[in-house]
């Protein structure tokens, strides 16, 4: 019994290494993946929403706007919660596939797992892992915009990452308690959820979800296709050019599939950025009429 009862234990012990040396090494790639590309997530945000003189041009234009006016360090502006999102969203991911993929993989029947059974996994540990992170994602926009505000001359709503996540918690968010009671209103009063504001936090998670969903299924689908292609009819061998080439196609196609649902989410995220806006005007003309 004491032997047994060692045995599990030691199991138990390796694969929460396993588990935990597996999740330290994708947050740590992404968190590098991240930095790297954030200057790209930058303007592509710059691009999506505003359309004035501050983003004439294309991608390079608008970029070196943002350095002309703003300064180099301004491309890496709410970097902070895009790196936070990374050690929610990754984790949860990578736990979900790994869950689903042990539930529905069958190995006396199959080989190796299925493709159509990936992609259904990786679509809903996606929309999982995007759901969590969303609030993550509605911080990183808002602070994206904050140079886009400075150039405009209007005043600066937050001083930092965690001042914007505070703000946005006691304007638009919602308590545990309130979110408990949220999904028991989005079960039975749809329509109530719609106009409550409590799940102020969650704004546009429903285009995010779907992005996650389609990035992930284009992904897995894409590069596994890419990567037998090049093995089997271009006889290239099983090494990290091959694996570049597959990646390099995945993220394309995988870019493609979900920007539309991203522009959706984007724009839906920076609608607080336009009320507090109008609420400020309405002040402003309030208090100017008095005087």
């Amino acid at each position: 019994m004491t032997s047994s009862s060692t045995e599990c234990s030691r199991n138990w012990a390796l694969a929460f290494q396993q588990v935990a040396t597996k999740y330290f090494l994708s947050c740590t790639a992404a968190l590098v993946a991240e930095t790297v590309t954030y200057p790209l997530d930058i303007t592509k945000t710059r691009l999506q929403i505003a359309k004035n003189k501050h983003t004439n041009g294309g991608m390079f234009q608008v970029t070196y706007d943002i350095v002309r006016n703003e300064g180099a360090m301004s491309l890496w502006t709410g970097v902070g919660p895009a790196i936070t999102r990374h050690y929610i969203y990754t984790g949860i991911r990578m736990a979900a596939y790994e869950s689903l993929r042990g539930v529905t993989f069958d190995k006396g029947k199959d080989k190796s797992f299925p493709m159509w059974k990936s992609m259904i996994c990786g679509a809903i540990s996606g929309l999982i892992a995007q759901f969590a992170a969303s609030p993550t994602d509605l911080v990183k926009v808002q602070m994206q915009m904050e140079g886009l505000r400075r150039l405009q001359h209007l005043p600066l709503r937050y001083k930092g990452t965690w001042h914007c996540f505070s703000s946005l918690y006691r304007t638009q968010g919602t308590p545990f308690l309130s979110f408990i009671i949220l999904l028991f209103f989005l079960l039975h009063f749809p329509k109530v959820v719609m106009w409550s504001g409590l799940f102020g936090l969650w704004l546009g998670w429903v285009p995010n979800c779907q992005r996650a969903a389609l990035l992930n299924m284009a992904d897995i689908a894409t590069y596994d296709f890419v990567k037998h292609k090049l093995l089997r009819d271009f006889e290239m061998e099983d090494n990290w050019l091959t694996h570049a080439l597959a990646s390099s196609c995945a993220g394309f196609s995988a870019a493609i599939v979900s920007l539309p649902s991203d522009v959706v989410k984007t724009r839906m995220m920076d609608q607080i950025r336009h009320e507090l806006d109008a609420k400020m005007q309405v002040i402003l003309i309030a208090a100017t009429s008095l005087t």
